[in-house]
């Protein structure tokens, strides 16, 4: 399990940007914008501004398409390997427990 540290800030920046993304599309659709500090539009347009700068609309389109499935592919792989080892301490508490009974008879 390979964990690279910049993969995580890539999946928190998407996750942070998705998690905002509703709150955008909620206000859009109903043209009221409570739902939105002006302290959030303002880091969601910096973090536009940092990554897409001087790119045209169509390539950032793709780029965050593309990150957002390679994100979704690495926390696929993440979560595979967090199941693994659950299962595995679980067995291995199972098997703990097992032999705490077998101790105790």
């Amino acid at each position: 399990m390979d964990f690279n540290i910049e993969y995580i800030g890539i999946v928190a920046a998407i996750l942070t940007t998705s998690g905002f993304a509703p709150q955008v599309y909620k206000s859009l659709k109903t043209k009221a914008v409570e739902g939105v500090s002006l302290s959030q539009l303002r880091d969601a347009a910096a973090m536009v501004n940092q990554r897409y700068a001087g790119q045209a609309l169509n390539q950032v389109k793709e780029r965050i398409l593309r990150e957002m499935r390679e994100a979704r592919s690495q926390i696929d792989s993440y979560l595979e390997d967090s199941l693994d080892l659950a299962s595995k301490a679980l067995d291995q508490e199972g098997v703990c427990h097992e032999m705490d009974q077998e101790e105790r008879t």
